[in-house]
């Protein structure tokens, strides 16, 4: 469905991130990691955010995945939201998020997609009981 998935998060988590997915799924196109370091600016960030979408290919809509709402890397997915009616942000990124979005992102509307990332989110935190 032409979807493209960018991740933010403070320091390098998101990157790391995408690499423990890549090492699950195997390499993966249409996602893309930015850090977001202290000496960053949102300009800095919206700029990084412009340059990874420029490599999609073939791609009409955007997720966000970040950690922290509230935080930098959420406030200028925001601002590139509503300058884009194709972009959506969900919060709280984690390993089961991305690699469901990763598997979902060429099948489903961005809606759905949303959806289903969030679900496997949620699905994964579990209190384990022995």
């Amino acid at each position: 469905m032409n979807n493209g998935i960018i991740i933010c998060t403070h320091g390098k988590t998101g990157i790391e991130t995408l690499n423990s997915v890549e090492m699950i799924l195997g390499p993966q196109s249409n996602i893309k990691a930015v850090e977001f370091l202290e000496s960053y600016s949102p300009e800095d960030i919206m700029d990084k955010f412009n340059s990874k979408i420029s490599e999609f290919t073939d791609v009409n809509n955007i997720l966000f995945l970040v950690d922290i709402k509230g935080g930098t890397p959420f406030n200028v997915a925001v601002r590139y939201t509503l300058e884009n009616k194709n972009a959506k942000i969900l919060t709280g990124i984690n390993i089961p998020m991305l690699i469901e979005a990763a598997m979902s992102k060429d099948a489903n509307s961005i809606e759905d997609l949303v959806k289903l990332a969030k679900e496997a989110a949620i699905m994964s935190i579990e209190e384990v009981v022995l």
